[in-house]
């Protein structure tokens, strides 16, 4: 059960986030943004009265469902209130407050928790939260379509949402296919979560092929290249992301001998350098174009990759900061003009779909990290956790691999631009 209780958020908010996207299009963003901002504060204070697991769970999943529209919606509500010649700044300063919650997120919550207690950190969150849904308000009305649609894909979506859920269970539990096979229930579900998912999403895009009003337009995926390439450059680059720094803190306690705290502050030189660059690199895609500045950030970001899977028993610390550092300072490069170019890539009327699928792509690819940690740790003969040494080297040299498809990727966004 409280595995469950981050599990729910996250794959309550990641199987949402398309249908939220579709639905804020054909109404308006800033209505679902503040309903999001609504559950979400509502959730969180909630969270802090729970009396039991099962209803800690529950607002759990009401949090997620706040989340998802929140992040459905956030981006298109930016981007359509300045001019595409600085949609690369506002981007950029709005990953740079994400990259700063990030840094001082586990500083703050490691306070609270040791000092108020765990329910004070949902309390803290929900006012902060509710604050922001206060300055909110005025937006309720913003990026109302111009034409709504009349009928919602509901059909598209009660095939999604089950799809995405069984795929993100599928990918943590991918280390079941290397477990002996007893026959029993508990085994062979586990086995069929992934083979479900691709069944549904097989059937997913049949359906919405034929749909003038799909929840995701497949022409984005089949037609509109720069959107698909911006799409599985962000996939491969938070995938690669989430992989390395999940193995790399354990690595850095079992293996560097680091305490909790120090470690926590190596691994937080990353935002910090993505903080500090964001804007930058926002104000650059502006003015040289998107592209040039992702392709830079992914050659950058493949440079602190290659460092740390060069890392061994005796790599000092200074070298695994550095890595870091080079890695925030790619992604802070990489990210926002990745951003802006998968908006620009899109019409006004399709923004929520395209944040949504950002979002999605985001929670697949740290899902898919996650399960390639897990899967090596398996594999890897002597080892039964992803908290050794050996593993963690292995998972390094393959999240290269993830790297170099957000490289490619990026490459060719280039060219297709040029074309």
């Amino acid at each position: 059960m409280t595995g469950w209780i981050a599990l729910s958020y996250i794959v309550v908010s990641a199987v949402l986030l398309i249908p939220f996207g579709k639905m804020a299009d054909r109404r308006s963003h800033g209505t679902l943004f503040v309903l999001g901002l609504l559950l979400f504060s509502i959730a969180n204070l909630f969270c802090f009265m729970a009396h039991s697991l099962p209803f800690l769970l529950t607002f759990r999943i009401v949090k997620g469902v706040g989340g998802a529209l929140i992040y459905a919606t956030a981006i298109p509500i930016l981007t359509r209130a300045y001019p595409d010649s600085q949609r690369g700044l506002v981007i950029g300063i709005n990953l740079s407050a994400v990259s700063f919650s990030l840094l001082a997120g586990p500083l703050l919550g490691g306070f609270i928790i040791n000092y108020l207690g765990w329910r004070y950190l949902f309390l803290i969150v929900g006012l902060i939260a509710f604050g922001t849904l206060l300055g909110a308000v005025g937006l309720r009305n913003t990026n109302r379509a111009e034409t709504p649609q009349k009928h919602y894909d509901y059909i598209g979506a009660f095939i999604y949402i089950p799809a995405i859920a069984l795929l993100i269970l599928g990918l943590t539990r991918l280390s079941a296919y290397t477990e002996p096979f007893s026959g029993t229930v508990q085994d062979i579900l586990p086995r069929l979560l992934l083979p479900v998912a691709i069944i549904l999403l097989i059937l997913f895009f049949v359906y919405e092929r034929h749909r003038d009003n799909a929840i995701l337009a497949t022409d984005l995926l089949t037609y509109n290249r720069r959107f698909l390439l911006a799409s599985l450059a962000a996939w491969a680059a938070y995938g690669a992301d989430f992989t390395v720094n999940y193995m790399l803190s354990f690595w850095l306690q079992r293996s560097a001998g680091l305490p909790s705290h120090l470690t926590g502050l190596v691994l937080m030189s990353q935002p910090l350098a993505m903080m500090l660059l964001s804007p930058f690199a926002g104000i650059w895609s502006d003015k040289i174009g998107e592209h040039k500045v992702v392709l830079i950030g992914s050659f950058i970001m493949m440079c602190g990759f290659i460092l740390l899977a060069l890392i061994h028993e005796h790599t000092p610390i200074w070298y695994i900061v550095v890595a870091e550092l080079c890695m925030g300072c790619g992604f802070g490069v990489f990210l926002s003009p990745n951003v802006s170019m998968l908006m620009g890539s899109v019409s006004k009327d399709k923004a929520g779909t395209a944040s949504a699928m950002l979002a999605s792509m985001r929670q697949i690819g740290q899902s898919t990290g996650l399960s390639m940690a897990m899967l090596v740790a398996t594999l890897i003969p002597g080892t039964s956790s992803v908290d050794t040494t050996h593993s963690t080297y292995t998972v390094m040299r393959i999240s290269l691999v993830l790297m170099l498809i957000c490289v490619i990727t990026s490459l060719f966004c280039r060219k297709e631009i040029h074309k």
